[in-house]
């Protein structure tokens, strides 16, 4: 997403943000705050081939804040689930995730 909303005349193919974070308090504590220091680019989306987020209802408050947050500046496909978790293992139960799967791949091949 920084990259993207600094590197305006770069388009790409699908985008997929699974438990998004970015900061949402602005948490001077966080290791890596000084990499949230940025403008949100509402123009994103329309510069990838689909920008589709996973969200799980139980996970982290700062998560569900950030996936907030960027619905407020984005039109997102926002795939919630209610028991996923962080999409962890240990949350998901499973290393299966076919949702995510279904999201990545292309629905006609892809010719070179």
């Amino acid at each position: 997403m920084r990259y993207l909303s600094e590197q305006k005349g770069v388009r790409v193919g699908k985008v997929v943000l699974v438990a998004p974070w970015i900061n949402p308090d602005n948490n001077p504590a966080s290791a890596t705050a000084d990499f949230f220091e940025f403008t949100i680019d509402p123009g994103f989306p329309a510069r990838t081939a689909g920008t589709t987020v996973f969200v799980s209802q139980n996970d982290e408050p700062s998560v569900l804040k950030t996936v907030d947050t960027l619905r407020s500046v984005y039109d997102l496909d926002v795939r919630e689930f209610a028991d996923k978790g962080h999409f962890t293992l240990s949350a998901l139960g499973t290393v299966q995730f076919p949702e995510l799967l279904q999201a990545v791949t292309p629905a006609e091949p892809v010719r070179v």
